[in-house]
């Protein structure tokens, strides 16, 4: 502690409290157990920058967190030679500094012939590694407070500088990767920037040679642009393939370039023909596999790396090895060609890809998989009877593939369209991939806007998933949209929702202030408010009484997105005032609702927002009170006469003659408009020659007559 404030540019300490405020501001109370420096014990050797750690361990009312700050800062007394110096000055030199302060500090130092070795030419580097898990887990998992701790040490330590040429530990990760324990995109980063492969790769080439060479035997053109139509038999047809065949090559060897994908997967590669046998095989190239063991936990461990290992072969298609040449997509559109008698052997490839299988893998994967796609004759699918189990895992990022390329349709032909759509359904509620997930939504969102297109039997999944991924803003705003778009004039989705407690998670998202997601949550209320069952879930829910919270915090503010949700909220209560026991409780308990209101429509640019939403509350509203009748002709109507003269807007004129047929009811307020000139103004209503407009603004004109009558 003393060594760190004597540095001059040390606030570490300060920094390590500033970082315990940060984790426990947000708990209402928590108990620190540990904190005190660390010492960084790994990877240090060919780093010449200096580590401080500081490590904090606490437990809250829910979770137990842990936590290392390290600080990686700039060697002040490490003394240069001269040639080493002279190359990093002039980098320096080239280059351009995050602040300025760095820049400044090195050229002063150069003078004293000592150079600052800095992380990245800045001056200090802080990184946070912070495990938080919930008593609930540690339970179900039996993590103790000291796995935890092994885990944090384990991560911390193994946090090393970034080197081009990065040669750190290449041992481990190359054992690690060996037993396939990562996803493709870490997959990919190993292999193009660290560049090494699992030790057995070969032994993959031959897997990825079988399930060509299985295609093309099948009758499959293969080529890395795209997978031909099968090879006819007549000799005419074989001729003229021929032919065809015979001038792409020419052109291709010409530019010095082939497109036939077998010459990529090189010529001395064996081909086995056996499935079975070729899986035993790769396994028995794979570290720490034994095939002879018998044991339960051995059969555990190969199963799991079966699993892993389809996932790993289908990354060599989709971005990997294979990718630029010949993809999932193309294996799939062969697999769709292929002939008959071969159509069993490639059900054994796409089987394996589907990887469906138990969660604790103590069977095999189930190795006819396609088969449970099938509709049995209850209308469902095997396939998600298993899955619903929660038993059951499968490879959705196959499935989706399977489903998007028409294979599904093809050999299954699913009487109609719900049937599909079921498969949608089981991606979005057991799927694991978020790449998948996120283009279903987007697919979901684009398509809701046709009304044609019925959802009714995705909701379920639907609403499972914004649960599930609730803290995910952007699924949660593609979900939210989707919804908004297939409730519109839907009673029975709407009912599904109900049920299905959509209150509870929206609930959660208001008081999470995300405002874009509130925002979505109050246009999907516009929707689920019109009905009076649907008013009585949302306030018995305490949802309404959030949305009233939030109009009264926001209303003051002046930012777009902020007025729009409190417009869209005075529209939800406009629709909630159709019943009158809420219209009372409203009107007992929210006295200043009405000012609001006012001070929003005042402050409202009629330009750039929906007016008629507020002229709508007003309407309803003014039913309830004569006194809110006289404040809305006041405040309201002149200013709303000004925006008509200047914006002609039909549905608008429309609504505010709604709003005059109300307040004009009380005879005082009639007094006031002819002071305001109404007559005039209905007198140019009716000038716009529109027939809807033309009759409500004559049936105004006999109402304010009328009452002034009765006055005189």
């Amino acid at each position: 502690m003393i060594d760190l404030d004597q540095a001059p540019d040390s606030s570490f300490y300060q920094l390590a409290r500033s970082y315990l405020n940060i984790l426990t501001n947000s708990e209402k109370s928590h108990l620190v157990l540990k904190k005190n420096f660390y010492y960084k014990k790994m990877n240090l050797s060919d780093d010449i920058a200096k580590w401080s750690g500081y490590e904090i361990f606490l437990k809250t009312e829910t979770h137990t967190i842990i936590s290392i700050i390290f600080r990686r800062s700039c060697n002040y007394k490490k003394k240069v030679p001269q040639n080493i110096m002279n190359v990093l000055m002039h980098e320096l030199l080239t280059y351009e500094p995050l602040t300025c302060e760095p820049l400044t500090y090195y050229f002063h130092l150069q003078i004293d012939i000592f150079l600052v070795i800095p992380p990245l030419l800045d001056k200090r580097q802080d990184i946070y590694i912070t495990f938080k898990i919930s008593y609930q887990s540690q339970k179900d998992y039996n993590v103790t407070d000291k796995i935890l701790y092994d885990e944090l040490y384990m991560v911390a330590n193994s946090i090393t500088s970034n080197d081009i040429n990065n040669i750190y530990y290449v041992n481990l990760i190359q054992a690690q990767l060996n037993s396939l324990i990562y996803n493709a995109e870490i997959y990919h980063h190993i292999e193009t920037i660290i560049k090494i492969k699992p030790v057995y790769f070969d032994y993959v080439k031959m897997f990825l040679k079988y399930m060509l060479v299985t295609l093309k035997e099948g009758g499959v053109y293969i080529s890395s642009g795209s997978t031909k139509f099968k090879q006819e038999k007549t000799e005419i047809q074989m001729l003229i393939y021929f032919m065809h065949s015979l001038i792409i090559y020419t052109f291709l060897f010409t530019h010095i370039f082939t497109l036939d994908i077998m010459d990529f997967l090189e010529e001395e590669i064996k081909i086995e023909r056996d499935f079975s046998y070729l899986l035993n095989l790769i396994l028995s190239q794979i570290p720490g596999i034994n095939l002879i063991d018998t044991h339960i936990s051995e059969k555990k461990k190969i199963n799991r790396i079966l699993h892993r290992l389809s996932d790993y072969i289908i990354y060599c298609l989709d971005t990997g090895f294979m990718s630029h040449k010949y993809n999932i997509t193309d294996f799939i559109n062969g697999a769709l060609k292929i002939d008959s008698e071969r159509r069993e052997d490639v059900n054994y490839i796409l089987n394996f890809f589907l990887h469906l299988r138990e969660t604790d893998y103590g069977k095999e994967y189930e190795k006819e998989c396609l088969k449970m796609l099938e509709i049995e004759k209850d209308g469902d699918m095997k396939i998600n009877k298993l899955l619903s189990s929660k038993k059951y895992t499968i490879n959705d990022f196959f499935l989706f593939y399977l489903h998007q390329s028409g294979y599904i349709n093809k050999y299954y032909k699913y009487k109609n369209d719900n049937d599909y759509k079921k498969i949608v359904s089981y991606i979005l509620r057991y799927g694991v991939d978020l790449k998948i997930k996120k283009s279903v939504c987007k697919n979901l969102l684009i398509f809701s806007n046709d009304y044609k297109n019925k959802y009714n039997i995705l909701v379920n999944s639907i609403v499972i998933f914004l649960y599930q991924n609730s803290d995910r803003q952007n699924f949660c705003l593609f979900i939210l949209s989707t919804l908004i778009n297939i409730t519109n004039n839907n009673d029975e989705i709407k009912n599904q929702l109900i049920k299905l407690n959509i209150s509870k998670v929206a609930n959660f998202f208001i008081l999470s202030k995300d405002y874009e997601i509130v925002h979505k949550v109050i246009l999907l209320y516009i929707n689920l408010s019109k009905e009076e069952y649907m008013c009585d879930d949302m306030i018995n829910n305490g949802l309404f009484i959030n949305f009233l919270d939030i109009l009264f915090d926001l209303y003051y503010i002046n930012l777009k997105i902020k007025k729009e949700i409190c417009i869209n909220i005075l529209c939800i209560i406009g629709q909630v005032l159709n019943y009158k026991k809420y219209a009372i409780f409203l009107l007992n308990n929210y006295i200043g609702l009405i000012e609001v209101a006012i001070y929003i429509y005042q402050t409202t640019d009629f330009v750039f927002f929906n007016k008629i939403k507020i002229i709508y509350f007003f309407k309803q509203i003014a039913k309830y009170n004569y006194i809110i009748k006289t404040q809305i002709c006041n405040y309201i109507i002149p200013l709303v006469i000004k925006e008509i003269y200047l914006f002609s807007n039909k549905d608008f004129i429309y609504s505010v003659l709604n709003l005059l047929n109300t307040i004009s009811d009380y005879k005082t307020n009639c007094l006031a408009l002819i002071q305001m000139n109404i007559l005039d103004f209905i007198g140019f209503i009716k000038s716009l020659s529109i027939l809807d407009l033309y009759k409500k603004a004559i049936q105004i004109e006999k109402k304010i007559k009328k009452n002034l009558d009765v006055v005189s």
